[in-house]
């Protein structure tokens, strides 16, 4: 696995190989397979809307919460997360649909969305 990526933020597709997208892009085969490289999105900050979230910074999210703000908080240096609620005790291992590795601040509004 660690031949697919050449850093953090790179990593191998087949789709597009052979095409005009992946002209002056390095290429590289990977488990038999020809593969572009390419650059992931990344960002400086993301602000997400989540359901909850514990004292640990953990969030759990509510329905249509979970479409994207888990990929945004894990491809951005800083995540400002908005919640209708912050809890005191730790949120079960089953409710946390964001670690808190991925948040940097927690603002708790107690509105519903």
């Amino acid at each position: 696995m660690a031949e697919l990526a050449t850093s953090v933020s790179s990593f191998g597709s087949a789709t597009g190989y052979g095409t005009d997208l992946a002209k002056g892009k390095e290429t590289r085969e990977i488990n038999g397979k020809n593969c572009v490289l390419e650059e992931a999105i990344t960002g400086d900050f993301a602000l997400i809307r989540g359901d909850r979230a514990d004292r640990f910074g953990n969030i759990n999210f509510n329905t249509t919460q979970m479409n994207f703000a888990p990929a945004m908080a894990t491809a951005c240096e800083v995540t400002i997360a908005e919640v209708r609620e912050a809890i005191d005790e730790a949120l079960p291992t089953t409710d946390v649909h964001l670690p808190s590795v991925y948040v940097s601040h927690i603002i708790a509004t107690g509105r519903e969305v």
